[in-house]
């Protein structure tokens, strides 16, 4: 990634001049709602939570480390020289970790997306192109899971309580949606910001379900996405 970064065409000198003063990447993760369900974890709990902080600890840790051996071998820019007289951390990059809402990353992965719950047990999801695609998650029947729309979904607490852990060690904002309920209220907004902002995140973003004429995301009643599925050997093909 760092070396992405130096052949990167910029659209002036100024943001090269800039880059080359701080030289930020972001490493990110995504699939973490699919993690949790491997693990029998319900999303929002406080497990889930305290298991967010440790896999971005490591990441945090690790790309600090590599971040200095690579000062040490290519040279530490301008402004991480700054940082590094005050932290004593000589840095190549100025920022590593930056949490990314991979969506059609995601999508071509077969995992959910970013930090973000599975958005429903059954749900379509429409493109740029208005072609529309169909996913029922495999595990969509278990006690432990947990979806942003559906019957059994984390609170906007939950919800930025795991934006949060990830906040403690991401150099970067989060991106993660706090997916409220179509009956919710102004109140909860509020208080979603309010908490959010006590807790230290650098910024959210709230939806309500439904709000919108047109939105990309759209869950469907589970028994309709398994009309035409064929099951062989307990694999079931959709």
């Amino acid at each position: 990634m760092d070396r992405v970064g130096s052949i990167n065409v910029f659209p002036t000198e100024k943001h090269k001049i800039w880059y080359e003063e701080n030289r930020p990447v972001g490493l990110g993760i995504m699939g973490l709602a699919d993690l949790f369900l491997r693990y029998g974890i319900a999303y929002g709990d406080m497990e889930s939570v305290r298991f967010t902080g440790n896999i971005m600890q490591t990441m945090q840790e690790e790309s600090y480390a590599t971040s200095e051996n690579l000062g040490k071998n290519l040279g530490v820019p301008k402004n991480c020289k700054m940082v590094g007289d005050a932290t004593e951390s000589y840095r190549r990059n100025i920022t590593t970790i930056s949490i990314a809402p991979t969506g059609s990353i995601a999508m071509i992965a077969d995992c959910s997306h970013g930090i973000e719950p599975v958005f429903a047990p059954s749900f379509t999801r429409i493109d740029e192109r208005g072609e529309e695609y169909l996913y029922t998650h495999p595990l969509a029947g278990k006690d432990y899971f947990v979806s942003a729309i559906g019957t059994n979904q984390p609170s906007w607490k939950e919800q930025v309580d795991i934006v949060a852990s990830a906040q403690n060690y991401c150099d970067s904002g989060v991106s993660k949606t706090i997916n409220l309920p179509n009956h919710a209220q102004v109140e909860d907004v509020k208080e979603a910001f309010i908490y959010a902002w006590k807790n230290g995140i650098k910024g959210i973003t709230v939806y309500r379900d439904g709000s919108r004429q047109y939105q990309v995301l759209n869950a469907v009643p589970t028994e309709d996405s398994l009309k035409d599925v064929e099951c062989i050997d307990g694999v079931c093909v959709l």
